[in-house]
């Protein structure tokens, strides 16, 4: 399993925390410097977590469900809707995590305005850029490009 360390270092390597005194809680976002960055820890490997400041012009239902929530997010990257792939067999759009697995959201997800895809084998998640509406309820996933064959008669 893959955690992020809750202590976070500059860019020289120096500790964030001894020099702030500020206290973290891997649960809650934490807005950081943009100088600053997280580690990731995933099968003895360590990643950087790049630390994403996004000022939100138009609030996700969640947030405005919840207007205690930061308004700078903590994401591992933005991706475009059209960059992830659909996945028919996990009805979910999916873009590869670096632990090895697929961060993933669904239709639904997306039709209720949810911008985030996590990633099931570790703590690492992603901020979705999509028009919400191009996921109305009248809309279908996507199909796949390629035509159905058809049978050919043999005489």
């Amino acid at each position: 399993m893959c955690s992020t360390s809750n202590r976070p270092f500059r860019s020289d390597g120096s500790d964030i925390t001894k020099s702030t005194g500020l206290l973290f809680n891997e649960v809650q976002r934490i807005r950081i410097r943009q100088s600053t960055s997280h580690f990731i820890f995933c099968s003895g490997n360590l990643f950087p977590y790049p630390t994403l400041h996004r000022l939100q012009k138009n609030p996700s239902p969640k947030r405005r469900e919840n207007p205690n929530l930061s308004y700078s997010e903590m994401s591992y990257d933005d991706v475009e809707i059209e960059d992830m792939e659909w996945k028919e067999d996990l009805k979910a759009y999916t873009y590869p995590c670096p632990c090895g697995d697929l961060f993933q959201i669904t239709l639904d997800d997306l039709r209720l305005g949810e911008e985030i895809a996590r990633c099931p084998s570790c703590s690492l998640y992603i901020t979705v850029v999509y028009n919400p509406e191009d996921f109305s309820p009248s809309k279908e996933p996507p199909t796949s490009n390629k035509p159905n064959p058809q049978p050919i008669a043999v005489a």
